[in-house]
Formats: structure tokens, C-alpha cells, sequence
């Protein structure tokens, strides 16, 4: 696998759980000044330099390019797709076009939008370079067009939209795709398909324009309007499929490694490529795992506490230490969220014994109270570690119990100190990067 990476990066992978505009701003400012985020094009040029196995090609990516569908002046639908400018192009644009979806509190409106005249001013190309597409002419080329179905280069070579959303250097990364492709097919003792499928290309899930009749329904959402989603590209994916060349009834079952090219939608999980400067090359995978960076950096990680005793303590192992988790109220889930640190632990009793609960709603989610644990614990017990599987118990095929081996301590908690909560870290952009091990001043 071929590696390209810089000291310091200057590409990193910005995703957050608390959506689009976290991960936004947390991209912007390790871009800097003088950086960007990545449009398709650059995803693209990424992918050319690296191989299956790295970072671009290994995950999603958000990107600023952006499509919007709707009817051109003279009533003829389109598709303009602009990499580089537009309303979308910026933080508080996104937000613009997509509160159309996300302001809507009856949840029947999908989708991003912009006012036509802005519209009509995209596609004549006064607010950036653009490539628009007669809608009419890709719906009648081929059957299902926008049906997610993988396809391969010839199609791709037959459709201005495909092309227009990969970005110029759309033949090039097709037929880079392809040769891995056919190295994947031989890897797998597989007959090598005349035209391996690479790519599945669709419409936003809940904003249908894959045919006239869906588009102008969705536009009738919002008259005076058209359709703006920004472009997100998948990761790589082995996937089983039919194959729909042309017409449905030509239909093969086939087996490939693609991935997709679709619009973003404002409930679809979000990552940003950020690049500081320059050209992209390969990209820092960013945080991948913030629980295993916690558990590795435990010590960096504990802030001053004034909290005292709180009771019957649950356990967890974390990292190479064991803490007493953020106390839960009810009887839900475990937080699974360390919050002091356990200097001291006595077992007490033989142990381990079994817990058993009922099971209140989903059987796959296991809930109980803490006061539950604290009927059955000895007497000198003052935490509980619950060290194994959880096993469910049926009666007559239907779910019932919870079990699962419990042991109980005796504990020393230090409670000058506290783990910050993965909440409170996701927010601190710099001690990100401090465990991230990246130098901003760079």
C-alpha cells in the first residue's frame, strides 16, 4: 500500500457526532487561512495518489461540490453541478439552503433550496464555472438512472452528470478504479466482467428527481424553487447486485467493488476533508475511535473535581485502569462513560455470581437499575464490575431476562480528579489535535 503521508498532515478527516456544522468548523480551522475543504475533484485527485486500503479511498466523504436540479427558463429540467463557488460554498450557505429540511417540523418537506433566480444565475455560470445537464436526455438514456445500481466505465463515458459530479479528472479515476477492481476480481478466483462496476450514482433518497413526473413533485414541496444538495462520495464496498446496463429486463447478477456518488442529505452522517495548503494527498484519518484515544491518553485527559461519595459505584475497565462510570439514573443502559479513577479494589465474595433483570422493551438493549444490583450485593460491597457477555433467556420463543456475570468490589475512589466526558472532548478542538499528535502552528 502505497503511504504519501506529510509531517504535519496537510489533509485530516473531520467527522463529529453532532453533525454538519462541528465538523464544519473544526475542518475550517485546520485548514486555516490559507486552506480549504475538499470539493469531489479533490477527493478524486486524492485517490489517484494513494491505493485501496488508504484513508481517501477507505471512507466517505462530505464534499463543498454541489448539484442543484430544477427547471432552466425555458421549463427545461437540469442538473448544474459546480465544484468551486455557489451558494453552498460556505458555512452559513449550507445552512440557508437546507433549513428547507431541517426547519420543517411537520417532516414532510426533503431536501435543500434555493430561490430559481439563483437558480437561473447558477447555470448561466455567474456565480461560478459550472456544467449543467439536460435531465430529459439522462432519463431517456437509460432506464434507472439514478437506481444506486453500480455501474461501470462505459456507462460513465455515455453520461455528462456522472462525469460533471466526479470532476474532470473523471476518466483517469475510472480507469484507476477499474484496474483494482479487475485485481479484486482475479484475487478472488472471479471471471473478470468486460465492464467491471465501480460506481453507483443516485438522487437524494428522499428528495426523488429520477424521473420528471418525481422531480416536480418536489419541487411542488416549494414552488419558485429548486433542489441544492452537496456531494458525497462513499467508501470502497464489496457489494452483490443486479447489473442494469440499459433496460431492466437486461438485468445480471453481479458482484463488484464500488462505492457511491450521491447527493448529501441533511440526516446523513457527515466527514470533511480539510487541507491546510497546496495540492491533497493522502489524508489523515483524523479520530477515528475517541474512546480507544481516551482510554490510551487516560492521564492527559483528568480534570479537577470538588465531587464527593456518590454511592454504589459501577466499574469499568479502561485503558490500563479501572474507573467507576458517570452514574445513570433509572433503569436504562450503562453511560459507559468513565468518570473517576479507582486507586483501590477489594473483591468481595467468591464471585463472579450472575445478575439476572427483566426485560423492559427491546430485548437487544440492556437495561436495568442500579438499585437492582444493590439487593443482591454483599454487605461490604460498594461497586460492581460486570466482567462478561450478556445472555437473553425466552420463554416460549419470546425474550424475558437479561443474564451476566457480575462481580462485586470493595473501592477507593480518587475523586480530586475527573475523566472529561467524550462530549466535553469532541469540543476541544486544540486537545484534539494534541492527541492527535498534530502541530497547528505548521
Amino acid at each position: 500500500m502505497k503511504q504519501i503521508l506529510t509531517t504535519p498532515p496537510n489533509a485530516m478527516a473531520f467527522y463529529h457526532p453532532d453533525g454538519l456544522v462541528p465538523a464544519f468548523q473544526q475542518a475550517k480551522e485546520f485548514a486555516g487561512s490559507g486552506g480549504r475543504i475538499a470539493t469531489m475533484p479533490e477527493i478524486i485527485a486524492a485517490r489517484m495518489v494513494t491505493e485501496p486500503g488508504s484513508v481517501p479511498w477507505e471512507r466517505y466523504f462530505t464534499t463543498l461540490s454541489a448539484e442543484y436540479v430544477g427547471l432552466a427558463q425555458d421549463g427545461t429540467p437540469i442538473a448544474v453541478v459546480i465544484h468551486r463557488g455557489g451558494p453552498m460554498f460556505h458555512l452559513q450557505g449550507i445552512l440557508d439552503v437546507y433549513k428547507h429540511h431541517y426547519r420543517d417540523k411537520t417532516r414532510t418537506k426533503r431536501g435543500g433550496r434555493i430561490p430559481e433566480e439563483v437558480f437561473w444565475a447558477l447555470a448561466n455560470g455567474e456565480l461560478g464555472e459550472v456544467q449543467v445537464v439536460n435531465l430529459r436526455e439522462t432519463w431517456d438514456r437509460r432506464d434507472y438512472a439514478f437506481s444506486n445500481h453500480p455501474i461501470g466505465l462505459k456507462e460513465v463515458e455515455e453520461e455528462p452528470l456522472w462525469q460533471a459530479r466526479l470532476g474532470p479528472q473523471w476518466k483517469e479515476y475510472c480507469e484507476r478504479h477499474v484496474a483494482f477492481a479487475t485485481e479484486w476480481y482475479e484475487k478472488q478466483n472471479k471471471e473478470v466482467p468486460n465492464n467491471p462496476c465501480i460506481l453507483g450514482m443516485d438522487c437524494a433518497s428522499n428528495c426523488f428527481y429520477s424521473s420528471e413526473k418525481l422531480m416536480m413533485a418536489m419541487l411542488d414541496q416549494s414552488s419558485g424553487t429548486a433542489i441544492g444538495h452537496l456531494l458525497s462520495i462513499g467508501s470502497l464496498s464489496h457489494s452483490h447486485h443486479q447489473y442494469y446496463p440499459y433496460h431492466y429486463n437486461d438485468s445480471q447478477n453481479r458482484t463488484s467493488l464500488s462505492c457511491d456518488v450521491s447527493p448529501h442529505e441533511w440526516s446523513n452522517g457527515v466527514r470533511f476533508a480539510a487541507i491546510r495548503e497546496g495540492i491533497i494527498g493522502d489524508i489523515h484519518p483524523g479520530i477515528d475511535d475517541i474512546t480507544h484515544m481516551m482510554a490510551k491518553n487516560w492521564s492527559g485527559l483528568m480534570r479537577p473535581s470538588q465531587s464527593g461519595p456518590s454511592g454504589f459505584y459501577t466499574l469499568m475497565n479502561f485503558g490500563d485502569q479501572v474507573f467507576a462510570q458517570v452514574p445513570k439514573n433509572g433503569e436504562r443502559m450503562d453511560t459507559y462513560e468513565p468518570e473517576f479513577r479507582i486507586v483501590q479494589m477489594t473483591k468481595v465474595g467468591e464471585g463472579p455470581d450472575i445478575f439476572r433483570t427483566t426485560i423492559g422493551g427491546y430485548h437487544g438493549f440492556f437495561k436495568y437499575g442500579v438499585r437492582e444490583v444493590q439487593d443482591i450485593a454483599p454487605r461490604d460491597a460498594n461497586a460492581f464490575l460486570l466482567p462478561g457477555e450478556v445472555e437473553i433467556e425466552c420463554q416460549d420463543g419470546d425474550p424475558t431476562h437479561h443474564t451476566t456475570p457480575i462481580e462485586f468490589y470493595h473501592v477507593e475512589v480518587d475523586h480530586s480528579q475527573r475523566m472529561l466526558t467524550r462530549a466535553e472532548l469532541w469540543k476541544d478542538f486544540s486537545l484534539l489535535m494534541q492527541l492527535l499528535d498534530v502541530d497547528l502552528d505548521d
